[in-house]
């Protein structure tokens, strides 16, 4: 069992669940649960997909080193994603996370690296292979916490001249 760590013989193959549970370090990964653990995995998955939800809405983003009406208060050090992803809005909101989890507000100097592989699309009736280019993305960011700047601002207001008596 991926949770309590049990080993699932042949005898009791039957008693066991294979399923994606995200949250783990590979998003793709096929884990192997007991139905004793089963329940607590779903429910880890789902608190994990609301706390991802809340730091996407909760961060802001910049590609600078500040963001606009905000004071950058203090800075809680690097965050980067751990996968390949395959856009960059999928990168940003696992920085999102990242940050949200390291107590952040926001995420500055954001930016991001493209990678291209090539794979093997197929063959060709002669048997030659013919290849297609997929492109994945990776970022990497700082987390901040944030403060509302304070402005004041002479703009509108006018000083009144003194009248000569």
């Amino acid at each position: 069992c991926s949770d309590c760590k049990k080993t699932i013989c042949s005898d009791c193959s039957e008693n066991y669940i294979v399923d994606s549970i995200y949250g783990s370090r590979n998003f793709d990964e096929k884990l192997e649960y007991c139905n004793k653990c089963y329940p607590r995995a779903k429910d880890r998955q789902k608190n994990f997909f609301n706390e991802y939800v809340a730091a996407a809405a909760a961060i802001k983003v910049s590609r600078y080193g500040n963001i606009k009406g905000q004071k950058v208060s203090k800075d809680l050090g690097e965050v980067s994603t751990s996968l390949w992803h395959n856009s960059v809005e999928d990168a940003k909101s696992e920085l999102k996370y990242h940050a949200y989890k390291k107590g952040g507000q926001g995420i500055v100097d954001f930016w991001y690296e493209v990678h291209k592989e090539k794979e093997t699309a197929g063959y060709s009736d002669n048997g030659n292979p013919y290849y297609k280019t997929v492109t994945y993305f990776s970022a990497s960011a700082n987390a901040v916490t944030l403060q509302e700047k304070n402005f004041k601002s002479n703009r509108f207001k006018t000083k009144k001249k003194k009248r000569a008596a």
